[in-house]
């Protein structure tokens, strides 16, 4: 996903995994997922 926002093929990471985690009932734990943001300087 991190990829995917670098290279445009969705808008922001943050929404996408908020929507993994709220509808896919992903687990992702804190860390990564604001290691993950701050990759695409969304955190």
């Amino acid at each position: 996903m991190i990829w995917a926002k670098q290279t445009g093929l969705i808008p922001n990471l943050k929404g996408q995994l908020d929507a993994l985690q709220t509808v896919g009932k992903f687990r992702l734990s804190q860390l990564v997922y604001q290691n993950a943001l701050k990759q695409v300087g969304e955190l």
